[in-house]
């Protein structure tokens, strides 16, 4: 994987944090208390902006739930998402890990 690939990844997965630690499900791609608020009429290019990211975070939602256990803890834990962990392990390698993993999961939902 080129850096290119690496830094779309690590892009989506900043979004998905970042709608994650406002708190609330992503069923619907996005929190409700979110700003990306999801809104059924696209009446400009920043509503079309939004409903892309909402596309966007549920694919990697998803696929952060298909890695392999350290490795989504290693991701939690990289965002400060994860409450408790018993694992031992260099979350640093396993970050690097996961990103591959992502890549290889999300280059068939999402352009990346």
């Amino acid at each position: 994987m080129n850096q290119q690939h690496y830094d779309n990844v690590k892009t989506m997965l900043d979004r998905w944090a970042e709608s994650k630690s406002v708190g609330g499900r992503c069923a619907d791609g996005m929190p409700n208390q979110s700003t990306f608020a999801p809104d059924a009429r696209i009446q400009s290019i920043e509503d079309i902006e939004i409903e892309t990211n909402k596309i966007i975070v549920r694919a990697v939602d998803t696929a952060v739930y298909e890695l392999p256990t350290l490795q989504r803890e290693a991701v939690t834990r990289y965002y400060g998402l994860s409450k408790f962990s018993v694992w031992i392990a260099q979350f640093d390698v396993l970050f690097d890990a996961a990103i591959e993993s992502l890549f290889k999961l999300l280059k068939n939902r999402v352009v990346c």
